[in-house]
C-alpha cells in the first residue's frame, strides 16, 4: 500500500527529542552515561538529548541525521558525522580522565564518515529499514567524497555484528569494555568497524537479521509513560527491567528508568 512505503529523509529540528530516543536505543547505555555526566540538577536525561540535537553547529545536531518515515511518522534513524582524527563530542564528551569512557577514545577511523547512532522503533522492526538507512548514509558518504564508514559496535551484539558484516564492515581494531551501571554490557570488547563506502550492498533477498532493526539487547521504544518504578523485579521479569519489557528496559541503579534518570 501507498502509505506503508518508507522514505528517507534529512531529519528536522522539531525531531529533535525523536532522535534523541532514538539515541538511547542505539547506543546500549552509552548515551545515558555521557548524557547524566551533561545533565543540570533535576533535568531529565532525554530533555539533555534533545537539547544537544536541536543544535544546529555541533556534530551531534540533528543536521548529520537521517530518518526513516512511513505514513508521516519517524520511525527509525541514522546519524553519522564526517571524521577528522578524533571521535566528535557528541560520542565522547570532553572529559579526558573518564574511565568508562576511555576505551572508545582509541576506535576512531581518520578521514571516515562515522555511525554514532542507528536504530529502529519496534513497531517497524525486522523489515530492513536499517538497511534501507544504511545505503543512505553510504550515499551521503559518497557525495561528501569519503572513502570510507566507520562505527563501533559492542562484540556481545552478534546479531548486530552480523548486520554490519553483511553490509562490508569488517572489524579494525578492538578495546575492552570498562562496565558501568547504565551500560548494557558489563564484559567483552568494542569493536572499531570499516566499510569502503563502494562495497556492494546487503542483498535485497537477505534475511534480515534482529539487529538489522534494533541491537539485541536494546530496549524497546523510549514511551514517554514511563514511570519509576522502585519495588522488587516482578514475576516473570528479568533483574533491571521494567514490568512487561523487553530485556533491554534498564532501570538505573537509582530504581529509575535511564530516560527518567536524574541522577549525576
Amino acid at each position: 500500500m501507498l502509505n506503508d512505503a518508507i522514505h528517507i529523509r534529512p531529519a528536522m529540528k522539531s525531531e529533535a527529542r525523536t532522535i534523541a530516543k532514538l539515541f538511547l536505543i542505539s547506543s546500549e547505555g552509552l548515551a545515558a552515561y555521557v548524557w547524566q555526566k551533561l545533565a543540570r540538577p533535576d533535568e531529565l536525561l532525554l530533555a539533555v538529548g534533545a537539547k544537544r540535537y536541536a543544535q544546529d553547529d555541533i556534530p551531534c545536531s540533528y543536521r548529520n541525521c537521517l530518518v526513516a518515515e512511513r505514513a508521516g511518522r519517524v520511525i527509525g534513524m541514522a546519524h553519522a558525522v564526517p571524521l577528522g582524527s578524533d571521535l566528535p563530542d557528541c560520542y565522547i564528551p570532553g572529559v579526558p580522565d573518564d574511565e568508562v569512557l576511555r576505551p572508545y577514545r582509541d576506535l576512531c577511523y581518520p578521514e571516515s564518515l562515522f555511525v554514532t547512532g542507528l536504530a529502529v522503533f519496534p513497531a517497524a522492526r525486522r523489515q530492513g529499514v536499517a538497511s534501507r538507512l544504511l545505503a543512505a548514509v553510504r550515499e551521503r558518504a559518497r557525495g561528501l567524497g569519503y572513502a570510507h564508514l566507520s562505527l563501533i559496535c559492542f562484540e556481545p551484539n552478534e546479531g548486530a555484528c552480523r548486520l554490519y558484516r553483511r553490509h562490508g564492515f569488517a572489524e579494525v581494531t578492538r578495546r575492552t569494555l570498562v562496565p558501568h551501571p547504565l551500560l548494557h554490557y558489563s564484559a567483552g570488547d568494542a569493536l572499531l568497524m570499516a566499510a569502503p563506502v563502494l562495497a556492494e550492498p546487503a542483498q535485497d533477498d537477505a534475511p534480515d537479521d534482529a539487529p538489522d532493526d534494533a541491537p539485541d539487547v536494546a530496549p524497546d521504544a523510549v514511551r514517554e509513560d514511563l514511570r519509576p518504578f522502585a519495588g522488587q523485579d516482578l514475576p516473570g521479569s528479568l533483574p533491571g527491567s521494567l514490568p512487561g519489557s523487553l530485556p533491554g528496559d534498564r532501570l538505573h541503579h537509582c530504581g529509575q528508568p535511564i530516560e527518567l534518570c536524574r541522577c549525576s
